[in-house]
């Protein structure tokens, strides 16, 4: 029984050697994109990990800039916007490891 069944799937493959050849094209590109799709997947999953890493995400930068107008337009304030009693105030938040002027 089994010997028949092999060698009527033989001749049915030897007779349909198009459609065989169709279906083994399908599923070779299915496995084939599938497997590109999750590559590019974790490789943009690891390069995004790696850009958090690097660009210090733990870390905040406050900046202050006069709205531009006619008047500000070439002029720049030279105090230094948040002073020391502000620095230590934002210190005492929980979670802040440090604060630092940037005169930049």
């Amino acid at each position: 029984m089994i010997h028949n069944l092999l060698i009527s799937t033989f001749l049915s493959l030897k007779a349909h050697k198009f459609r065989v050849f169709l279906t083994m094209l399908g599923i070779i590109i299915g496995i084939s994109s599938v497997v590109t799709i999750a590559a590019l997947g974790e490789g943009i999953r690891q390069q995004t990990v790696e850009l958090a890493d690097s660009a210090n995400a733990n870390e905040i930068r406050m900046q202050y800039t006069l709205p531009m107008t006619e008047e500000t337009m070439y002029h720049e304030e030279s105090n230094f916007v948040f002073s020391r009693i502000d620095m230590k105030r934002i210190q005492k938040i929980d979670g802040v490891a440090c604060v630092l002027p940037d005169f930049g």
